[in-house]
């Protein structure tokens, strides 16, 4: 009526904020997953460390797209 738009668009994947967060941490963990990136700690802490960014760095990347997959599907086109 007023000449205002309801719809909402939604933007590339690549040109989003949460993309980017996501990228890197995804690039920290697999650092430190892979020592890269060393923490100053014990070596038991160090263990701990690498394991948390591994599995991390496997779950991340999967509840991005999924996040993305509802956003996409509540969308009106």
């Amino acid at each position: 009526m007023c000449g205002y738009d309801r719809r909402v668009d939604t933007k590339s994947g690549y040109k989003t904020s949460e993309f980017w967060l996501s990228l890197v941490a995804t690039g920290l963990m697999v650092a430190v997953a892979t020592g890269a990136i060393t923490p100053a700690a014990s070596a038991e802490v160090q263990q701990t460390v690498q394991a948390v960014a591994a599995g991390a760095a496997a779950v991340i990347p999967g509840l991005y797209a999924m996040a993305r997959a509802v956003t996409k599907a509540f969308t009106r086109r």
